[in-house]
């Protein structure tokens, strides 16, 4: 039996974890629409990563209070495959849809230079209307011919073509589904064959280095070790305006720290482990990556309110949104 302190403390942490999560994502949830960057912050990604952290977070907790030999292994095998596996893949195609994003943004900025021999006076209210276009400031309007759509970069037409490839419903239904039946199917397989877990009898010593967590560490480091750069790659010569960017190299900072910290406290750091259990790194981690892609967004959707009453502090910001808006506004802004 463990300590009762540990077990009323990480019992205690659990509860509190899980109400943490749960609430905030709710709320996240009902006031998306308050946020400033929700349209860039695909809704269903990011309710599944938060869904995949809230089974890890509390499995962490849980494991640690009946630590070492008290918490069922089944408990511990289903969360792990199917919470990893999830967060994985969600992380991954939150990175595919702001790349995507960002390139069709770029594409649409770059129309510009179909306009590149007239010169545009006035303001963002005068150039609204997508169909017809101000010149020389004179009053005189003009409608895009045919020879000038033809002259359209060849990028945005490329672009268009994949822009559905980067929803959050096609990403959903495409690659995180598939990945999490085949960590179901995994998770079976794996049950089936291991002695530490089985269908039989109910067991509650886990050991770290079992078979059983073969299949699913090979994952992690698969993410870790080449998805990851991957997805570095493609980030690193895109400038955020919202700071998208950044929770993605949080969450894949967050997500290595985990990683390294299990294994530090659980094969290196042994005695400590009675009293920080080998998932706790995990857990703050796991937690700093919630706070920063949902609490800190519902926080400011709170204080946008106060924000928008200060006269004009962000009228280049507002004026940039209305160029990813309406790219005809581009020489304008420039």
């Amino acid at each position: 039996m463990p300590p009762t302190w540990r077990l009323v403390v990480y019992v205690s942490l659990a509860v509190l974890t899980f109400f943490y999560l749960t609430l905030t994502v709710t709320f996240f949830y009902i006031r998306r629409h308050k946020i400033d960057d929700f349209k860039y912050r695909p809704l269903r990604l990011n309710l599944l990563s938060a869904f995949a952290t809230i089974m890890l977070c509390v499995m962490y907790c849980l494991r640690t209070a009946f630590y070492p030999n008290e918490f069922p292994c089944i408990l511990i095998h289903w969360p792990v495959h199917i919470g990893y596996c999830l967060w994985c893949s969600a992380i991954t195609c939150r990175a595919l849809s702001f790349v995507w994003t960002a390139r069709f943004n770029l594409a649409k900025l770059q129309i510009n230079t179909v306009y590149r021999n007239n010169s545009y006076e006035g303001t963002f209210d005068s150039l609204r209307d997508g169909k017809k276009r101000a010149v020389n400031g004179g009053g005189k309007m003009y409608r895009l011919d045919v020879g000038d759509r033809e002259e359209e970069p060849l990028i945005l037409r490329r672009v268009r073509k994949w822009r559905h490839a980067a929803t959050d419903k096609w990403l959903a239904e495409r690659i995180i589904y598939p990945v999490v039946g085949f960590s179901i199917v995994m998770a079976l397989i794996v049950q089936a064959f291991s002695p530490e877990l089985g269908f039989g009898k109910v067991k509650t010593v886990c050991p770290t280095t079992a078979t059983s967590s073969l299949p699913i560490t090979s994952v992690v480091v698969i993410f870790l070790a080449i998805i990851c750069p991957f997805l570095c790659y493609l980030l690193h010569d895109i400038r955020d305006a919202f700071g998208l960017k950044r929770e993605l190299y949080i969450a894949m900072v967050c997500g290595a720290s985990a990683c390294v910290g299990y294994f530090i406290l659980e094969l290196v750091a042994k005695t400590v482990r009675q009293y920080f259990g080998s998932f706790m790194f995990s857990w703050i981690f796991f937690m700093i990556w919630h706070t920063v892609s949902i609490t800190m967004p519902l926080v400011r959707s709170f204080k946008k309110k106060v924000i928008n009453q200060t006269p004009d502090a962000s009228s280049k910001y507002q004026n940039f949104v209305a160029v990813l808006e309406d790219p005809d506004l581009f020489p304008l802004y420039k």
